[in-house]
């Protein structure tokens, strides 16, 4: 690639054009510190535009703390003015990929900007590998839907408070609930599987109860302990889980609350570990003993023996709740 390196007045560079923008790192001050103390070491690359204008390709954020620091002009690297508008987007996605790892937003940007000038899936893929970017066709489809999606929803995929298969169920929710669960787990920063979880049964929740999403975590108890001040995050989370796995399974919850009492009941030594079926469903338990030696063998062997004629226990098996019908 042939450049022409030329000082430019930054009056003439455009810097609301984003025509050839990927990155989404906004912050400047580390930049401009870096500017100021030691000059400008990797210069712009710019695109001239009609007689003396130019636009950005590459280095938004360099410009801007230019400007910041009251520079007046810059060293630029100048494009040729025949150059083709896909290889100049080609060039500004290279340099980007070559000093670091595109976030996903900025990946679905990319591929956004390249469906301006290439029709097919297969041609975006041959020409993404030529310029680093590694894409297969299920990608592809999966960044155009995270592209969908509102800014505050993609900032927050961005600072990982949202994973990729999270905001890909976000895209399936109509505008005000997405927004609310955005903003749910941005509260209160679940773990993936968290999310997953409180998703499925807010969803299951809002179609039982005929609500809204938004409504349903918005207001009435989980609004309240969402907005609770003497609750910490983790607080708050255990008890909407709570909350939502008792509203959408409220038999299942009445079992896990019978198992405890139980259990605590049954008051066995902590090397035995009685175990319910996971998730409460089904009738498969278990049992695990440990031990150092044969006599303590046999002295949890008595145990396990008694407790086949403990009240508590056979109560537990037998999954009844408050002497209605069984669970299952």
């Amino acid at each position: 690639m042939v450049y022409k390196n030329k000082s430019v007045q930054l009056c003439l560079i455009d810097q609301k054009d984003l025509t050839y923008q990927i990155s989404t790192l906004k912050p400047v001050d580390c930049i401009s510190q870096s500017v100021s103390q030691i000059g400008l070491i990797n210069p712009p690359i710019l695109s001239p535009v009609g007689n003396s204008g130019y636009r950005i390709v590459s280095g938004f954020r360099r410009i801007a703390a230019c400007k910041k620091i009251g520079w007046s002009e810059l060293s630029a690297r100048i494009l040729p003015s025949d150059m083709e508008q896909i290889n100049i987007l080609g060039l500004a996605i290279a340099d980007n990929v070559q000093h670091r790892e595109l976030n996903l937003i900025e990946q679905a940007v990319a591929i956004e900007k390249l469906g301006l000038y290439l029709d097919d899936d297969t041609d975006i893929i041959s020409y993404g590998k030529k310029i680093g970017l590694q894409l297969n066709r299920q990608f592809i489809n999966r960044l155009r839907r995270l592209n969908k999606l509102s800014d505050s929803i993609k900032d927050r995929v961005i600072s990982d408070t949202i994973p990729l298969t999270i905001a890909l169920e976000l895209d399936k929710l109509d505008t005000a609930s997405a927004e609310e669960v955005a903003l749910f787990f941005d509260e209160l920063r679940p773990t993936l599987n968290q999310q997953k979880e409180i998703l499925l049964l807010v969803k299951e929740l809002a179609r039982v109860e005929d609500r809204s999403i938004s409504d349903l975590i918005k207001t009435g108890s989980i609004g309240a302990i969402r907005g609770d001040m003497d609750l910490d995050r983790s607080q708050k989370l255990k008890r909407i889980r709570a909350l939502l796995k008792k509203r959408r399974y409220p038999a299942i919850h009445h079992f896990e609350a019978l198992f405890d009492r139980n259990l605590k009941a049954l008051e066995l030594p902590r090397d035995i570990d009685f175990s319910p079926p996971a998730n409460f469903e089904g009738n498969r338990f278990s049992m695990t003993i440990f031990f150092h030696s044969l006599a303590e063998f046999k002295t949890h062997v008595g145990t396990l023996i008694r407790l086949a004629d403990a009240p508590h226990f056979i109560e537990i098996l037998k999954k009844q709740i408050d002497n209605q019908e069984t669970l299952y």
